[in-house]
């Protein structure tokens, strides 16, 4: 997901904003794609995670605001990058004591157990435009947040909880915001200037912003209070770009320093000179095609024979090795196989209940009483096994796959067309025209405890397919309430028998890095917290790389 600037002419024409003088050096500028190392091209609209509705946003708002707890890469909590120190839970796990490390605004003000309330009192005045309501028990499990000093807080809940869900999905929505910046605005002023710069000039993570032209690039620069490690580059630029081939095109001519390989160039990716290929670990997530189980145009795929069947004929070993040259992981369940920290028995053991099988698949639909038609497709009731998958435009590999899905869900009997739309009006048609749709492919990353209650539980934030079942929602529910990790196994093995999803592979982004650029594979956490400072610069090989695309 990033990319870095090799050529001293770049920073003077496509950052024409910012100050020259900074361009003296080209190494000192980090330039690189939003997306680089999590997904394809994306959009930065939102730097307040309160409101971050994709995960770029929710990736440039952790590096302006480091988490109350962030994940490592076992999907645990790791408290040396964390501004929790120490989490402790009482009475039957119904109230949790939180210790703060010191920790600095980027004015000189420190962190405290009050910026924590404030915003646990920002989430309430948001309401439903809380981007994460109901993730967590946040906010109605929440009886009281109260400061016992200025780095210890509490929180108590109504009810008991699983510690494990509470304290990864719950507590970690509770990031320090600065009160006494942001203090006297009001929850439709925050909602207002969520993009506005000028707005977030205080900060207590690696980086402040510098500049943020809507569309076009967003630059940074260190926070110099940041405690932890400092990136070595002086300036660190977001350039949008528009597709996988722009990125490519970019590394390719010097104009971005990391990029994400398309795997449909994996091998002309090999040949760009001074540049290396980075096999990324896996987000913690999966690609998946949503149903719309409301549309009545396709009222089959609330017949769970029908969606078993779509599972079993997609060949996702062959569409890893065909698309992504191996790089990536086979998904059958809710519950991401890398890492393997939550994976039940079960799934660790590789024994899931639907999973490539055509054959299966034929058998299936025989039995639901689906007829092949006179061109093989299958119909019941004078209802043909036939819907519209939108994928979103400017990934070529999600079109790719698509169309590698095609043959075998033909040979099922299922006639699946394919439509390309721009995300953003994909996205809107998903939340506010659910009857209009059929299907969608999109990648979901999931919360740090994999519980599913925001996609698939009824009502659910994310639940934009319009799944319910009330055996589901009961085991989701355990898994947040039981200590321990039985229930969640029990739910994860349950939905990947009865498929609210159909899940798809776990990708694995390769990363073309220009040479002088070190650390891209700790880019990333599996929880999706994103890393750029982390990444380290050698000067000598940058300067080659620069002189050569001088030349």
């Amino acid at each position: 997901m990033q990319r870095i600037n090799i050529m001293a002419t770049l920073l003077a024409t496509a950052l024409a904003t910012h100050n020259p003088a900074h361009a003296e050096d080209p190494c000192d500028t980090l330039v690189i794609p939003p997306g680089a190392g999590i997904s394809g091209p994306s959009d930065v609209t939102a730097l307040n995670f309160l409101l971050a509705n994709s995960q770029m946003n929710e990736a440039v708002a952790g590096m302006l605001f480091t988490g109350l707890i962030n994940m490592d890469k076992t999907d645990q909590i790791d408290y040396a990058h964390s501004i929790a120190s120490k989490i402790e839970d009482f009475d039957n796990g119904t109230r949790y004591r939180v210790t703060m490390h010191p920790w600095l605004w980027s004015d000189g003000k420190p962190v405290t157990s009050d910026d924590v309330l404030f915003t646990w009192e920002t989430i309430e005045k948001l309401g439903d435009n809380y981007v994460a309501a109901g993730e967590g028990g946040i906010p109605d499990l929440v009886a009281n947040v109260k400061a016992l000093n200025s780095e210890q807080f509490e929180v108590t809940l109504k009810s008991p909880a699983n510690p494990l869900w509470f304290e990864l999905n719950g507590l970690g929505q509770l990031t320090p915001l600065p009160r006494h910046a942001w203090g006297n605005f009001t929850a439709d002023q925050l909602y207002e200037n969520q993009s506005d710069p000028k707005f977030f000039s205080v900060v207590d993570g690696p980086f402040r912003i510098e500049n943020f032209v809507m569309g076009r690039s967003i630059s940074f620069v260190p926070n110099p209070r940041y405690p932890l490690e400092q990136t070595p580059f002086k300036r660190m630029v977001f350039k949008f770009v528009n597709s996988d081939g722009a990125e490519l095109q970019g590394i390719a001519a010097g104009e971005l320093d990391l990029a994400n390989l398309p795997h449909e160039a994996f091998k002309a990716g090999n040949s760009v000179a001074n540049s290396h290929l980075v096999p990324m670990a896996p987000p913690f997530g999966y690609g998946y095609i949503g149903l719309n189980f409301k549309n009545p145009k396709v009222a089959f795929f609330n017949d769970l024979a029908v969606r078993q069947a779509i599972q079993d004929s997609i060949d996702e070993k062959t569409m890893i090795a065909a698309l992504w040259h191996g790089y990536g992981v086979e998904v059958y369940g809710p519950v991401p196989p890398v890492p393997p920290t939550f994976l039940s028995p079960e799934a660790k053991a590789g024994k899931f209940p639907i999973g490539y099988d055509p054959a299966k698949a034929i058998a299936l639909l025989n039995q639901a009483g689906y007829v092949p038609g006179p061109d093989g497709i299958r119909a019941k009731n004078g209802v043909r096994l036939e819907f519209t998958l939108i994928v979103p435009s400017g990934t070529s590999t999600s079109l790719m796959m698509a169309q590698m899905m095609q043959p075998g869900l033909r040979s099922s009997g299922i006639l699946m067309h394919i439509q390309q739309e721009d995300f953003n009006q994909m996205w809107a048609s998903l939340i506010r025209h659910l009857s209009t749709w059929q299907a969608y492919t999109l990648v979901w990353s999931t919360s740090p405890y994999p519980s599913g209650e925001t996609i698939f539980n009824t009502g659910g934030a994310f639940n934009f397919t319009g799944y319910s079942d009330p055996e589901m929602d009961r085991l989701i529910a355990d898994s947040a309430s039981k200590p321990g990790l039985e229930a969640l196994y029990k739910y994860q093995d349950y939905a990947s028998e009865h498929l609210p999803y159909i899940f798809l592979p776990d990708t694995v982004n390769t990363m073309l890095v220009r040479n002088g650029i070190g650390g891209p594979d700790r880019l990333i956490t599996p929880a999706g917290g994103y890393n750029p400072q982390l990444l380290t610069l050698n000067r000598k090989a940058c300067h080659a790389a620069h002189a050569f695309h001088a030349r």
